[in-house]
């Protein structure tokens, strides 16, 4: 004798599983497949490091973009974009877009981006050549910029 399971969340486990498979399914599935490969953003690896033997370490361009998001923060500023340029696992170039809250100076802001964004960048591609680093001050705006 089977014992039934009491938990709702395992019995409509089972259910859908005994249940037939409908026949617009395999369209349905197809297409959220490729809509939720149309929002995972393209990565490109990325040369961060060669050995003394020769052996070769590659960082992945959404590891990269992701650790600048977190480190690239400010109460006067956001990012609202970050585009690497990677050319045959070569850094090219880097753009950071910003949104600035009114009132600080442009200018001190973008050094602040530029030079964390390249420091960032030196530490985790160390063998990697300087890439030039782009500022772009898309929108200037009253209050917290963060909202």
């Amino acid at each position: 004798m089977a014992v039934e399971p009491t938990d709702p969340l395992v019995r409509a486990t089972i259910a859908a599983r005994e249940a037939p498979v409908p026949p617009e399914w395999p369209r349905v599935a197809a297409a959220i497949r490729e809509r939720v490969r149309g929002v995972i953003v393209p990565a490109a690896p990325v040369l961060a490091r060669t050995a003394p033997d020769g052996a070769l370490t590659f960082v992945s361009t959404r590891v990269v973009v992701a650790v600048l998001r977190a480190r690239l923060t400010g109460p006067d500023f956001v990012v609202s974009g970050l585009d690497l340029d990677v050319d045959r696992a070569r850094l090219l170039a880097a753009r950071v877009t910003v949104v600035v809250r009114f009132g600080v100076v442009l200018d001190e802001v973008a050094d602040a981006v530029r030079a964390t964004t390249e420091a960032t960048l030196a530490e985790l591609l160390p063998d990697a050549d300087p890439a030039p680093v782009a500022v772009h001050v898309a929108d200037v705006v009253e209050g917290d910029p963060r909202r």
